[in-house]
């Protein structure tokens, strides 16, 4: 079976990202031919023997090529061929996007200069700063794939400043490098404890220093490549999409155009996977990811949401249009009759402000969505239909009136009706008289606790199978423990992000909603 659009697609990306790695791997056997001898011709023929027989299968034909040729020049004409190489596999750097940006935080000005010229290449762009200070207002604007430290600052320890970039998750991944005046083993020891990634002496030469950035930059590059895709599509995954996601809404940003985003579900998948296992579920999102490859433009962006949701965003396409062009992917998968019927899709789609982050436009498009699900499925709809649809109504059982306050407004700015009540036996009571899409549970509460609340709601067999949300301000597993095996769904913390709570709660609603019928709809249409 040929590999799918988005697993090669990953492969390329893989490749891709170890482009730096093999320039600076073949700039240091260019010098070492320099040297003369018999071993730097032998290296250099291996490395080019590698890209001869694989750069051509992952879109890099003329590396292919002149690998080929290095491979088999003559001695005298071995470093021509090598610097022609060379050449091509540093442009295929630029062109892949995967350049490196490396921050040097270096305080004495001749040696950065000097450093900043013996390793410069086209793959590398360098930023330099004096001080702690000014490296960390830097990485707070930036994204770097290295750091190049100087252990000695005038305003810290470079020690210091490396726990610090250890404690941001930002930066917590970002390989560093660092540099000593002195080689000190304590303090050798003690910078690769705090996660550096190597530590050199200001003598180091600099062909090895360059090697050393040369394996950094390709283990972070495809560590980075790897956390941001899904392993069984290789679609973007979450981190994968925030990620592209927020580079596309910079761009938006300094240059404003339209923008979409569209959240998709797989019509009756759990049935799919009840009929026909996990075989059959595989085959219905393949199918679906082919229509979307072969229906959408190379600019959007699609991603995995969850085991049957996707998210695509449209960098220059509004509501309208991005609708139009899911409804022609709707259309070819209704054309393919290879095997058993093509799955369906639903979907809802918004326009997307340039300062949305993904979170919240998933949000805005999460009751459109749940709209299409409930009027038919197979359908894509933009604003305006969910304000045919009865709002999923929440029970709120939260004794802080302010607390309460707040989770009411942001649920009822969000398409959800929202009953309060301020004690647990009060929102029992209410629960058996009334339905809920969802109930949501503060953990301490007058008259009877969240935990006992609980119990007695899954004792309800009104309420059995209502989904219940813990809203806690405890972070002890015990605690959260206890909830799910008194029958929670789901726990949210105080202080909560508002789109994290949104999220939530609009998932677990529509899952309860969606067992509402089709003339149940139609009777709360027509009035009749």
């Amino acid at each position: 079976m040929p590999l799918s659009p988005e697993v090669k697609r990953a492969l390329v990306e893989r490749f891709n990202a170890k482009l730096p790695l093999k320039a600076a791997a073949l700039s240091c056997a260019r010098a070492a031919l320099h040297q003369g001898g018999a071993p730097a011709r032998v290296a250099a023929r291996r490395l080019a023997h590698q890209l001869a027989g694989t750069a051509a299968s992952f879109g890099w034909p003329l590396i292919s090529t002149s690998a080929s040729a290095v491979e088999n020049a003559d001695d005298p004409q071995l470093p021509a061929a090598l610097d022609g190489l060379i050449t091509l596999v540093r442009q295929a750097v630029v062109e892949a996007g995967v350049a490196s940006r490396i921050l040097l935080v270096e305080d004495q000005t001749l040696y950065a200069e000097y450093l900043q010229a013996g390793l410069a290449a086209p793959e590398r762009s360098f930023d330099v700063v004096h001080s702690a200070t000014e490296a960390l207002e830097r990485l707070s604007e930036h994204d770097y794939d290295l750091i190049l430290l100087d252990i000695l600052l005038p305003d810290a320890d470079g020690r210091t400043l490396l726990t610090t970039l250890q404690d941001h998750s930002a930066t917590a991944s970002t390989p560093v490098i660092v540099l000593s005046q002195v080689r000190e083993t304590t303090i050798e020891s003690e910078c690769l404890a705090y996660g550096a990634e190597a530590f050199f002496d200001k003598s180091v030469p600099l062909d090895r220093l360059s090697t050393a950035m040369a394996n950094a930059l390709a283990r972070h590059h495809e560590h980075r490549t790897a956390s941001r895709r899904d392993p069984a599509t290789g679609l973007l995954n979450r981190a994968g999409l925030r990620e592209a996601f927020g580079h596309m809404q910079a761009r938006r940003r300094r240059q404003p155009t339209p923008a979409a985003l569209a959240l998709l579900d797989i019509d009756h998948f759990r049935q799919i996977l009840k009929k026909g296992g996990p075989p059959a579920g595989e085959l219905a999102i393949e199918r679906l990811l082919q229509s979307l490859q072969a229906g959408l433009q190379k600019s959007d962006l699609v991603g995995r949401w969850g085991p049957d949701e996707f998210v695509v965003a449209f960098p220059e396409k509004s509501a309208a249009e991005a609708t139009l062009a899911l409804e022609h992917v709707q259309d070819r998968l209704h054309e393919d009759s290879s095997g058993d019927p093509a799955p369906t899709f639903s979907g809802g789609v918004v326009d997307i402000e340039p300062d949305f982050e993904l979170e919240l436009a998933v949000s805005r498009a999460d009751p459109l969505l749940y709209a299409a699900k409930r009027t038919g499925r197979d359908r894509i709809a933009e604003a305006g239909l969910e304000q045919m649809m009865p709002s999923p109504r929440i029970l709120l059982a939260e004794d802080d009136d302010d607390m309460a306050t707040m989770v009411a407004h942001l649920l009822a700015q969000s398409g959800l009706e929202v009953d309060h009540r301020a004690d647990g036996r009060a929102a029992l009571e209410a629960a058996r008289a009334h339905r809920y899409a969802t109930i949501i549970v503060d953990r301490y509460m007058p008259t009877m606790d969240g935990y006992e609340l609980i119990e007695r709601l899954r004792a309800d067999r009104r309420n059995c199978r209502v989904p219940i949300v813990v809203l806690t301000s405890a972070s002890v597993e015990s605690e959260i423990a206890r909830a799910f095996e008194l029958g929670a769904d789901d726990y949210v913390h105080k202080p909560f992000k508002p789109v994290e709570l949104i999220a939530r709660i609009q998932r677990l609603a529509r899952r309860t909603s969606s067992h509402t019928t089709t003339s149940e709809l139609e009777h709360h249409a027509t009035g009749h």
